[in-house]
């Protein structure tokens, strides 16, 4: 009777750098701007050493280094009409991403540049001070992580197998939170109700496809319908 015996050590560092700028302008007492950059550096290093009845498991020890540049750009602005108040704010992320990921005879470089946007609309409407109603609206577009990107297999447990997707596309998000609020003071009361609404684009899940002859399952992340 043989015991398999696994164990591991996992080496990990990260280095994160960020400055930026921000300027606003007002237009007026009801309307006023701002542009905002922020630049971002991320170095990330992770290295697993997998050791199997003593030896070290040279098919599933991986290591990986990730150098991401984030270049955000903001616009944003608040304007109030009436009793209305409107603010925008636009982000774009051009990203650039730089992966190096060793695995077993698996020796691969993977470079990535992206565009995101993310846009997001805030309306606060206040008719009197008895009545306030806010509404929230957003959308998000995001990136798959790098290595579920990548032609790997991860076979270190034989009866769960995981591997790549080299087909995995952005995905992206749609929200909207509506929230009204009644003040009744005669009874010194608030009423408040909120509606949520919340979509996602290409979603990325876990898709499972099992061996009925090994009871074994291979396990892949894939873009499914929202």
């Amino acid at each position: 009777h043989m015991t398999d015996v696994l164990s591991y050590r996992n080496v990990y560092h990260n280095l994160n750098t960020t400055f930026g700028a921000y300027a606003s302008y007002g237009f007026s007492d009801n309307a006023n701007a701002a542009l905002q950059y922020k630049f971002q550096y991320t170095d990330d290093y992770e290295k697993f050493d997998y050791q199997r009845n003593g030896g070290i498991d040279y098919n599933n020890s991986s290591e990986q280094t990730t150098r991401t540049f984030h270049n955000f750009f903001v616009l944003a602005g608040a304007f109030n009409v009436s009793k209305l108040t409107l603010k925008p704010s636009f982000t774009f992320d051009l990203q650039s991403e730089h992966t190096d990921y060793k695995r077993a005879a698996l020796d691969t470089t993977c470079v990535r540049n992206n565009l995101l946007p993310k846009l997001t609309l805030d309306a606060i409407w206040t008719p009197n001070t008895l009545n306030n109603l806010k509404a929230t609206f957003l959308y998000e577009s995001k990136l798959p992580e790098v290595l579920s990107t990548m032609r790997y297999v991860d076979d270190t447990n034989p009866l769960y197998i995981e591997e790549g997707n080299p087909d995995l596309k952005r995905y992206a998000n749609l929200g909207a939170d509506v929230n009204y609020v009644l003040t009744l003071p005669k009874h010194e009361q608030m009423l408040s109700v909120t509606l949520k609404y919340f979509h996602l684009f290409d979603p990325i899940q876990s898709v499972l496809f099992s061996n009925t002859e090994t009871g074994a399952y291979r396990c892949r992340q894939a873009n499914t319908k929202g």
